[in-house]
Formats: C-alpha cells, sequence, structure tokens
C-alpha cells in the first residue's frame, strides 16, 4: 500500500475515533479533514477558548482555606482601613525586598504619585520614563505639573534604553521612572550611575523610581526588584505578578526621611489627628486586600517558580520560528 494511502487510513480513523476534524494538507473527500485554508474559512472556523493571561480561579482554589481564614479574621477585628493587616503585610514586604521601608496604599498610581509627592515634583521639573510602558508612569507626574522626557526602549527586552538617557538628562531633571517588563527589571545600575553623575554635573538631586509592578519577584544583580534603587513602587492589580483581590500598591525606599514623609503623604498629609502639614492624598490601604496580600505573599516563590516554568515551555515551543 502507499504511504498516501496509509497515511489517509491513519488520519481518517484517529479522527473518527476521537470524533473530531482533523487539519492535513492531506486533501480527503472526507468530513473528518479539513485543509488549513479550509480552516481559516468563516464557514469552517470554529471559536477556540480564550487562554487566560493569568488564571486567578484556579489560583484562587488552591488557597482558597488560607484567604478564607485571613479574611475571617480581618472581618473580625473591624479594623477595614489600614491596622494589623496592612502593617503585617508590610513587614513581610521588607523581609521579601531587603528594602528598609515599605508603604501599603491604595493602588500602583498612588504609588508612584506619592513618590514624586515626597520628592516635591514641582511644575516645570523634568521625568524622563520610557516611551513604552502604562500610562501612569507618564500621566502621575504630569499630573504635578512635570515635563515628561520619553526615552527610547531596548529592543532585546523593552525596556527603558539606558545609552538614551544620558541624552534626555538636564539641568531640570528630578526624577528617571525605569519600568520593570515582562519580569525583567530594567538595567538599574547603568540607571543609578547615570543619575549620579547627572547630580555631578548639575549639582543637584535626581532620584531614580524603579516601577516594579511587572518585575516584583525578580532579581536583579542578587536583589529583589523593590529593592533596586533609593524608592520604588509596585501594583497589586490582580493580574500583576503579586495580585491582590481588587486594587492595592506598595511605596519601597530606603530612606528614613523620604519614609517619614510617605506615610504623612499617603493620609491626607496629616501628622496628628487633623494636623496637616502637607497636601497630601487619600492613598490608604483596604485591609482585607493586605490580608489576601499577606497569604499570596508567602506562596509568591511557588507561583513565580510555575511561571518560569510555562515561560519555558512556550520559549521552547516557540524557538523554531523566526
Amino acid at each position: 500500500m502507499a504511504t498516501a494511502d496509509i497515511q489517509k487510513q491513519m488520519t481518517i480513523a484517529s479522527a473518527q475515533a476521537t470524533d473530531t476534524t482533523i487539519v492535513t494538507n492531506l486533501i480527503f473527500d472526507n468530513h473528518t479533514t479539513v485543509s488549513p485554508k479550509q480552516c481559516l474559512d468563516t464557514a469552517h472556523h470554529q471559536e477556540v477558548g480564550a487562554i487566560n493571561f493569568v488564571d486567578l480561579q484556579f489560583q484562587y482554589h488552591e488557597i482558597a482555606s488560607e484567604i478564607a481564614c485571613v479574611l475571617d479574621k480581618t472581618l473580625n477585628s473591624s479594623q477595614f482601613i489600614m491596622g494589623a493587616a496592612v502593617t503585617d503585610f508590610e513587614q513581610q514586604l521588607i523581609h521579601f525586598t531587603g528594602a528598609k521601608h515599605a508603604f501599603a496604599c491604595s493602588n500602583g498610581s498612588d504609588a508612584l504619585l506619592l513618590a514624586l509627592l515626597a520628592i516635591d515634583i514641582q511644575p516645570g521639573d523634568e521625568v524622563i520614563v520610557p516611551c513604552f510602558s502604562f500610562i501612569a508612569s507618564a500621566s502621575m507626574p504630569a499630573l504635578l505639573g512635570a515635563k515628561i522626557v520619553f526615552t527610547e526602549i531596548d529592543a532585546a527586552n523593552y525596556n527603558m534604553l539606558t545609552a538614551d538617557i544620558v541624552n534626555k538628562i538636564s539641568a531640570k531633571t528630578r526624577a528617571i521612572i525605569p519600568v520593570g517588563l515582562y519580569g525583567q527589571p530594567a538595567d538599574m545600575d547603568a540607571i543609578n550611575h547615570i543619575a549620579k553623575q547627572g547630580m555631578e554635573k548639575f549639582n543637584q538631586k535626581i532620584y531614580v523610581i524603579e516601577d516594579a509592578a511587572q518585575s516584583l519577584g525578580a532579581t536583579y544583580q542578587g536583589k529583589q526588584s523593590g529593592n533596586l534603587s533609593l524608592l520604588a513602587i509596585t501594583s497589586f492589580f490582580p493580574s500583576k505578578p503579586l495580585g491582590a483581590y481588587g486594587d492595592a500598591g506598595a511605596i519601597f525606599t530606603n530612606d528614613d526621611d523620604l519614609a517619614k514623609k510617605i506615610v504623612v503623604l499617603r493620609e491626607h498629609g496629616q501628622v496628628a489627628r487633623y494636623c496637616h502639614t502637607y497636601i497630601g492624598i487619600n492613598g490608604r490601604c483596604d485591609a482585607m486586600q493586605a490580608a489576601i496580600l499577606s497569604v499570596k505573599l508567602k506562596n509568591f516563590a511557588q507561583e513565580i517558580s510555575i511561571r518560569q516554568k510555562i515561560a519555558a515551555q512556550y520559549t521552547q515551543a516557540l524557538s523554531g520560528l523566526n
């Protein structure tokens, strides 16, 4: 029997055995097979179930009992804004990242806004951000009247192109916001060095604010993302590496003075009850989200390991493509 005939019989038998239609370049006059062209035609097209970016339902079911326990504890405490759940979570973040201070807040955008308020960004100040990022990277400094200066991105990893930062620093530069993308921090050593050179050249402070919304959990030169510059922020939006079941964010710093200011700014600039020394925001963290994030942080290492295994499978499967 010819090879083509054997292939034909095997293909038809396989389709019938599995009750499916097989896509094949071999053209058979049989309803069990279809050509690639026919498959793409509307008449033969069948909608395939979507692959979620993050399977939050599966993730939740794996830790549901732990979540129920901490939520019950929080509900019984009746501390729904800030409180012990938030303080405990902040201590876990300090331990995880190695940063000296960590402050949970309302969301990632507010975290960036609080960091910018803490360094006293003023109208006309220049803030350098990558041209490829979520809008908050530019809109939060713009909200304070800063001039946004965009840098090109590195084609290899889509992060801020360090060589272009050198071209963009000026006497008006007050901050650089490198944004880690797809689990990869930017080249933070180089960016910190460029900021230091800029400070020496223009005799003024230039802050580097690491945006770790997509890179929290990654390491760079042996250090955790979130602790790669004097200031850092992250988002706990549900699809982020460490995601809440609602909105939340955090600010990290190794500077004691900035830490004191961030605490005050997070609560309307209030240093004592109804005594306000700064114009701040309501950036407080929801205790329920902090409780949930505490559980998820305990399981974060396993989550990262699973993500890396899945990423490796995609890399291998797509390696033959140009």
